[in-house]
């Protein structure tokens, strides 16, 4: 498989997070493991030649609730580097 960049105007990587969330023991059992997924974003980075700034992860909270503190850590991540922060 070719390896394709995303790249921006200046063509530097881009900057990304990753994000990781299992609500429940079963889906741990399935195989939707917090390591397997943290895995799989690091393998699309590697991939994608992405900066992974960092991989955020909230453990046995519900999707329903937005008010995830890995979820809000996120939000406010993503709209820094959008701003120019990139510390």
């Amino acid at each position: 498989m070719a390896k394709h960049s995303i790249k921006n105007d200046t063509q530097t990587p881009l900057k990304a997070y990753g994000y990781t969330r299992v609500s429940t023991e079963e889906q741990v059992k399935e195989g939707i493991s917090l390591d397997a997924q943290k895995a799989k974003i690091k393998a699309f980075a590697v991939l994608k030649d992405l900066d992974l700034i960092e991989i955020i992860t909230d453990e046995g909270l519900s999707g329903k609730d937005l008010n995830r503190p890995g979820l809000q850590r996120l939000l406010e991540g993503t709209r820094r580097v959008a701003q120019g922060d990139l510390s």
